[in-house]
């Protein structure tokens, strides 16, 4: 391996993990969500994990992604000029990308693998790795076509040394924020998750509720099927598959005449579905269950496994329908127990 791969490697590393750095001091400065489920706040002042920011209803895809990226730009624009003046290396658009990659290690690539996410969820860090790649590649390709060093601080000797000793007060101070809990629970992540995940159940209720709840109402009586448990499986599932992914559901049994699981209430078909009709469907299936004590895990799973065997299924709806069971703000929230 000769010099100049060891310098870009070595580059492209420092790169990525400036840039993990800066997204925990700044996710470090304000923890979101820890008191006050349905917060809205500004996007560019505060973090946002990809679950905190899809569980919000008022999104601002721009901010958030300009977020994720600005960041990225301005330190790969700071890798390659170091590249180009310092080590001379030819070709400067290997340590951004390898940068831009680097980064991605930490949060938006154990996202898309990570259990229990929803799919919505992981569109959104695909989003983030895409763009954040694109964003590493253009500004190698720009500084592969102009010379970048002149953006590159003067002595390398003096950055270096502020450099490290700015990293290392930073990793202290994150340090000393783990250890101590200041300003935060004892599992401050896992807080932040769980209020998160209920932001997005509440926002899901919310919308399923003002479009559907006449029909949820009627099917319910026709069918004699428990409201509070369709209620929570129309909430998993469209939490699960967000309306664009239900069209192209919708749109490949059209063409393709093959049996996939549709709607909102993500019912097998061989025809495209409203969601209305999913969820006269999701009824049928859950017939005669009204009596069914939804206080009882083990009834909740034997009568959920009717619909959905899996084990990870049934534990997400009674999480559902605890958080449904004690929002008070949802309107007309005891129609959903009648």
């Amino acid at each position: 391996m000769t010099a100049e791969n060891i310098a870009q490697i070595s580059i492209a590393i420092a790169g990525g993990f400036l840039i993990e750095a800066f997204f925990q001091l700044v996710k470090y400065k304000d923890s979101l969500n820890s008191n006050n489920p349905i917060s809205y706040v500004s996007f560019l002042s505060n973090y946002l994990s990809v679950r905190q920011f899809v569980s919000y209803g008022r999104r601002k895809w721009v901010n958030y992604f300009l977020f994720r990226t600005l960041p990225v730009a301005v330190i790969v624009l700071l890798v390659v000029s170091i590249a180009q003046r310092y080590f001379k290396v030819n070709q400067p658009w290997l340590c951004a990308f390898g940068a831009a990659i680097v980064s991605l290690l930490f949060r938006d690539t154990w996202g898309i693998i990570k259990k229990r996410k929803f799919i919505s969820e992981r569109l959104i860090h695909i989003t983030n790795v895409l763009l954040v790649i694109s964003t590493g590649i253009s500004i190698g390709l720009i500084s592969n076509a102009v010379n970048l060093s002149i953006i590159a601080p003067s002595k390398i000797d003096n950055l270096l040394d502020n450099l490290w000793s700015s990293m290392i007060v930073a990793m202290l101070v994150l340090f000393y924020f783990r250890v101590t809990n200041m300003g935060g629970s004892h599992n401050v992540a896992e807080d932040e998750n769980n209020t998160a995940f209920t932001n997005y159940v509440v926002r899901a209720l919310g919308d399923i509720y003002d479009n559907y709840h006449e029909s949820i109402d009627l099917f319910c009586r026709d069918e004699s099927c428990n409201k509070l448990l369709l209620y929570s499986i129309l909430v998993y599932e469209d939490m699960n598959r967000p309306r664009v992914i239900r069209k192209i559901e919708n749109a490949i049994v059209t063409f393709l005449k093959c049996e996939l699981t549709v709607g909102i209430a993500q019912v097998k078909s061989k025809k495209p579905l409203t969601d209305v009709e999913s969820i006269k469907i999701a009824a049928r299936i859950l017939r005669s269950t009204n009596d069914c004590d939804m206080y009882d895990n083990a009834e909740i799973k034997r009568v959920v496994g009717v619909y959905n065997s899996g084990k990870v299924y049934a534990q997400t709806i009674v999480e559902i329908m605890n958080i449904i069971r004690q929002d008070s703000r949802i309107e007309d929230v005891n129609k959903l127990y009648q």
